[in-house]
């Protein structure tokens, strides 16, 4: 008798001993064994929840099908993962179709922390605009740090992410001048680095406290404020950026900078 002739029930046992692959193939063949090839393949994502499980939750994401991700979630998957319950991990793209479909499911917490403390928002915060966008309109909040007491807003200053930041600081719940553990804010971690693009974006909210001295720094050196840390370090750019603020603090003299080499140094 040939297979598709098979009563239901019989097809349904069958395909609970059959591989992927073979259960891929028959549903490529025929779409109406859809309903009962289901089970099996949501036991086969159970079973191997880091590779099949993790690609069947993204994809369930990607065609927004909320129900098959709500399914997936209470048969046990997302307790299966190694960062299961955490939507930046399971779905890395982080694209806001995605996103929504996986919170409209009500199975996931946006404030979910993986082993480094980050929040999915602090993930995006580096390099995904619409992610962090999306993430916001749902309510994410935006000053949660990680175990190394870094804010989204600090991440998104290290790496340059002037439109990201812009998009933190529209959010007024947004603590511009939140510190990390030493005392050292946004500003002063883009002036370090010489992220002119995020430098440029956090000037323009006068909330940001452009003196601000970083507690820990002021009592080990004389490296304390963005203005002093971006001299340190030859951010010229950084440097003229700040200077144009009217209520700057400039202690230094002109003929403070001397040639080092490549760069300015301020000493």
């Amino acid at each position: 008798m040939p297979f598709l002739q098979l009563p239901p029930f019989v097809i349904a046992l069958i395909a609970a001993e059959l591989t992927p692959s073979e259960l891929n193939s028959l549903l490529r063949s025929n779409g109406w064994l859809k309903e009962l090839l289901t089970p099996a393949l949501l036991q086969i994502a159970v079973s191997d929840p880091e590779n099949i499980g993790k690609k069947a939750l993204k994809t369930a994401a990607e065609a927004g099908g909320i129900s098959t991700v709500q399914l997936l979630a209470r048969m046990g998957l997302p307790g299966l993962l190694k960062e299961g319950h955490h939507i930046s991990h399971i779905y890395s793209e982080q694209i806001p179709k995605g996103i929504c479909t996986l919170l409209n499911s009500e199975m996931f917490s946006i404030e979910a922390r993986d082993r480094l403390g980050r929040t999915p928002l602090f993930i995006a915060a580096a390099d995904n605009p619409s992610a962090v966008r999306c993430l916001l309109t749902f309510g994410a909040q935006p000053n949660i740090p990680d175990l190394a007491d870094h804010t989204p807003l600090m991440e998104a200053a290290e790496h340059d992410a002037g439109d990201i930041v812009r998009l933190l600081l529209n959010d007024r719940r947004t603590r511009v001048n939140q510190g990390d553990w030493t005392g050292r804010t946004a500003l002063y971690l883009a002036a370090r680095w010489g992220c002119e693009n995020a430098t440029e974006a956090l000037l323009e909210d006068y909330r940001t406290d452009i003196n601000l001295e970083a507690w820990l720094l002021a009592v080990e050196r004389n490296l304390n404020t963005p203005l002093k840390i971006a001299r340190a370090h030859g951010h010229k750019r950084v440097v003229d950026l700040l200077l144009k603020r009217p209520d700057i603090i400039d202690g230094e003299r002109p003929n403070r900078w001397i040639r080092t080499g490549p760069g300015y140094f301020g000493i």
